[in-house]
């Protein structure tokens, strides 16, 4: 998609994917690892646990992840109260309409059509 910016400098500015050089689930990735750093810092180095990856069914979004069911044990805390504040502090990411939980915790993202 032409057009988009990878990554602006300032905090706080609205992160951009990098559509065209790498896949989405990369960039994804490495946002909400970034974002996840910030919201839980005792816990940055648990960071890399973190993947996300295409949706297995249409009705889950675009991508999906089930990091915060991976952390819960290690942070001592329930895999949906982890998506919540991973949601609260998710890139705001050109491309990304909205982020959802499901279940115990799954994180499903749709992505902007």
């Amino acid at each position: 998609m032409p057009g988009l910016k990878t990554h602006p400098a300032a905090e706080g500015a609205r992160e951009a994917l990098s559509f065209m050089n790498e896949p989405v689930n990369i960039s994804l990735t490495a946002c909400m690892r970034g974002r996840f750093a910030r919201a839980f810092p005792e816990f940055a180095d648990s960071a890399a646990a973190i993947r996300v990856e295409a949706a297995s069914a249409p009705e889950f979004g675009d991508y999906q992840s089930n990091a915060a069911m991976a952390l819960a044990k290690k942070m001592k805390m329930p895999p949906r109260a982890i998506a919540t504040k991973l949601i609260e502090k998710a890139c705001e990411a050109e491309g990304v309409a909205r982020m959802e939980i499901a279940g115990p915790g799954f994180i499903n993202i749709f992505m902007d059509t």
